[in-house]
């Protein structure tokens, strides 16, 4: 009986020297690394895209503009899943926009329950007044303004402004080191791409903290974005649309120099396209 609790007792010891050696680890050696994860669990960013710099012509015409767009989006953790569809057909109501496509938009971009989840892209301002209007009976939904690229004159210099859309999967890959995220516009061609990192400007956001549920609790911090910087060309708008006018629907190209300067005045390249129809 006796060789029987000594054996016991010596067992109890071990698994108690286990048990400290496991939490001695946990928390001393690797406390910091748990740690940074714990807070990295608890906060969370909401993003805000930098607005675009503008790109002028040598007069000061905007050949590439920031304009205001809105879109309708819906707080998850604002809102019961059984509100859901009552909401959606609410705003489908309103928005023109069939419930199927808002129900299969939310599902898309849904993520955590703090992030608004785009439902509606680019609504009209009247209908956007509208749903600001009703807002005091569609619980969740959000009407939020942001910036969008705009031509203002169309194909004009298409081939030298170029255009912008979202990053493919390997080029976030190499641009998320440059503060770019996966819903930033970063240029694709033309003078878009070639100057991308000085017209991106820098993306901001606010700091949450979150339950255990994604649910927000608090705002932690804020850094407001910074505009990207405006750029002035030797083009002449006036010449460009002339040079392009004069070639109309022919293939070809032509470049205007000022003989004094070097300056280029006009640079056409036929076919043209709508950089609007990327935007």
């Amino acid at each position: 009986m006796g060789a029987r609790i000594i054996k016991l007792q010596i067992g109890l010891v071990i698994a108690l020297v286990l048990i400290g050696g496991r939490l001695l680890h946990l928390q001393i050696l690797q406390g910091a690394g748990y740690r940074r994860l714990a807070e990295q669990n608890r906060l969370r960013v909401v993003p805000e895209a930098a607005p675009r710099g503008v790109i002028y012509d040598r007069k000061g015409r905007i050949l590439a503009a920031t304009q205001t767009v809105f879109r309708v989006a819906v707080v998850p953790q604002e809102l019961r899943d059984q509100e859901l569809h009552t909401v959606l057909t609410q705003v489908s109501a309103i928005a023109q926009r069939p419930v199927q496509a808002l129900q299969k938009a939310y599902r898309k971009a849904r993520s955590f329950a703090f992030l608004p989840a785009t439902v509606v892209n680019r609504v009209p301002k009247d209908i956007a007044l509208r749903l600001e209007e009703e807002r005091w009976r569609l619980p969740g939904v959000l009407v939020q303004a942001e910036t969008a690229r705009a031509y203002p004159h169309g194909a004009l210099a298409a081939h030298v402004l170029g255009y912008v859309g979202l990053p493919s999967p390997e080029e976030y890959a190499q641009l998320k080191r440059h503060g770019v995220r996966v819903n930033d516009l970063i240029g694709r061609a033309g003078l878009e791409r070639k100057l991308d990192g000085t017209l991106r400007g820098r993306s901001g956001g606010v700091l949450v903290e979150v339950d255990h549920r994604a649910r927000q609790i608090r705002t932690v911090g804020e850094r407001p974005s910074e505009p990207g910087r405006d750029i002035t060309l030797t083009l002449d708008a006036g010449l460009q649309s002339l040079v392009e006018a004069s070639l109309g629907e022919h293939p070809g190209a032509a470049v205007v120099i000022d003989p004094e300067t070097g300056d280029v005045l006009a640079m056409v390249s036929r076919p043209a396209y709508d950089p609007n129809a990327f935007a």
